[in-house]
């Protein structure tokens, strides 16, 4: 049976680099500006998580947790 590895993954550098430009001007950002900012990052991850989540699924590994007491 396949193992699904654990832990963090590397570091994202081209998300740090994007997110560490967002306050470049070192500026204070209005509500609806951050708010939009804040929903597309959101939306990105939960849209790639989904396609991993996918991508897993169809190569037929599986993880089933050990919930033995």
């Amino acid at each position: 049976m396949f193992k699904v590895p654990t832990g963090y993954p590397p570091a994202d550098e081209q998300l740090r680099e994007w997110l560490l430009t967002l306050n470049s001007d070192n500026k204070m950002r209005e509500e609806p500006e951050v708010m939009k900012l804040l929903q597309g990052f959101i939306h990105s991850l939960l849209c790639m998580t989904l396609k991993r989540l996918e991508e897993i699924e169809g190569s037929g590994l599986s993880f089933t947790p050990d919930i033995r007491t």
